[in-house]
């Protein structure tokens, strides 16, 4: 199903595997961003209608903290 679990297994781990770097940090490398916004979120929630909510909930200004994006989540001898 398309969890926000899946989505950080089929893509974030994939993309961030061997960097030591989240997925947000990885983006932003060159200049991190000051987070404004803490966003709690559950493991087998639908990840689109995550991402739609986060989309609606907040501006452009903000910059958010969300575990699955911003922690590392390759458990790999690089984070």
């Amino acid at each position: 199903s398309n969890t926000v679990y899946t989505l950080v297994q089929d893509f974030i781990i994939p993309w961030t595997s061997r960097t030591g770097r989240g997925y947000a940090l990885a983006r932003n490398a060159e200049s991190p961003l000051e987070v404004n916004v803490m966003v709690s979120h559950a493991w087998a929630e639908n990840a689109e209608d995550f991402l739609e909510a986060l989309v609606r909930s907040t501006g452009p200004g903000d910059v958010m903290f969300v575990c699955a994006l911003s922690l590392y989540q390759a458990a790999d001898e690089y984070g």
